[in-house]
């Protein structure tokens, strides 16, 4: 990694301040450990099965976390491949309930908090931890809907990613809530570039969805919605079809040693985060208004300038975890925005 951030441009220095820094956040994942109980007995719940890249690095990181500490996963599931019968069926005395990290906790992306309600609600027995998470809800009625669900359960434990997060899940969902930085960190030393950094334009990675705040979407930037070419989408129509064959077939020869449906999941998974891998290589710099676009060029040695999403979530994670690392730099959305600031390059 060293030799790839020094062709990047990154001094000696900075570098290796960066190196610690991502080193130490990958370390303090470890404080989610006691939530999991003395067997490390889990299930997994809402994997990510979208082309959201940073999603699929919080899931790759959460794999590589439970494997380096010997986390036994006894099943996992996709919202949509969820049944609870089945889940019934892997819980074991000591298993505790894992639910996917992220910042689609509260009203934003309702779908998702509306699936965490009804496994609070079936489950008002058993521990559940909340892999960490920025909290964001933007309509009072229904915070308080919602923490009335949480406030009904007996076990709950909330892991949060920033400060504002954690005091609103204090405050309204949990007494207990633990500070811990975003599951994507377990990958530090883990994710190398692809080659080495030789473009001198940065690469702009800018949020096309509800969460974006700049007005300028053009030509000169891309999104991990719209990076994906026609290739891949036959690949993840495939993988798709496969992982509903494989779910048919396990229910029906259940006897029968298959894979679990969620192979193919972390399959395209890891094709999308080597192609997101592949884009951002090139670059020195990386322009971009999404936290794992920020948090993959740090792991890959890069320099980033920032903007905020809709509710501040990269400023917010900074202030938190990265408030001194040199390589990354708050920037004017004039800048970032800007068509003439950057060009996209081709992700091969």
């Amino acid at each position: 990694m060293i030799a790839h951030g020094e062709r990047a441009g990154l001094s000696a220095d900075r570098l290796a301040t960066l190196g610690a820094a991502m080193a130490r956040l990958s370390a303090a994942l470890d404080a989610v450990l006691p939530a999991l109980g003395a067997a490390r007995d889990i299930v997994y719940l809402d994997i990510p099965d979208h082309e959201n890249v940073g999603d699929r690095l919080i899931h790759a990181g959460t794999e590589r976390f439970l494997r380096r500490n010997r986390v036994k996963v006894r099943y996992r599931c996709t919202v949509d491949s969820y049944r609870e019968d089945e889940l019934r069926a892997a819980l074991r005395p000591q298993t505790v309930i894992a639910l996917h990290g992220g910042g689609n906790f509260g009203t934003i992306w309702p779908r998702y908090q509306r699936f965490r309600e009804t496994i609070v609600r079936a489950f008002p027995e058993r521990a559940i931890v909340v892999f960490p998470q920025s909290i964001q809800f933007n309509d009072g009625a229904d915070l308080a809907a919602s923490a009335a669900e949480f406030r009904s359960h007996c076990n709950i434990t909330i892991c949060v990613r920033d400060k504002p997060s954690e005091d609103l899940a204090r405050a309204h969902f949990s007494d207990r809530v633990i500070s811990v930085p975003d599951m994507a960190h377990a990958l530090w030393a883990r994710l190398k570039p692809s080659c080495a950094a030789t473009r001198t334009e940065p690469l702009r990675l800018l949020r096309r969805d509800r969460e974006s705040t700049i007005a300028s979407k053009n030509a000169a930037s891309t999104d991990w919605l719209t990076f994906l070419d026609a290739r891949d989408e036959r690949r993840r129509v495939f993988l798709r079809r496969q992982e509903w064959r494989l779910e048919r077939w396990r229910r029906r020869l259940p006897f029968m040693p298959l894979p679990a449906p969620s192979t193919a999941v972390a399959l395209d998974g890891h094709l999308l985060i080597r192609k997101a891998v592949r884009l951002f290589s090139p670059h020195h710099e990386v322009h971009t208004d999404r936290l794992h676009a920020m948090l993959l060029a740090c792991l890959l040695g890069r320099t980033v300038s920032f903007v905020d999403n809709s509710y501040g979530k990269l400023s917010r994670y900074v202030d938190a975890w990265m408030p001194d690392v040199p390589t990354i730099t708050r920037a004017a959305p004039s800048l970032v925005g800007s068509p003439a600031a950057a060009s996209v390059a081709d992700a091969g």
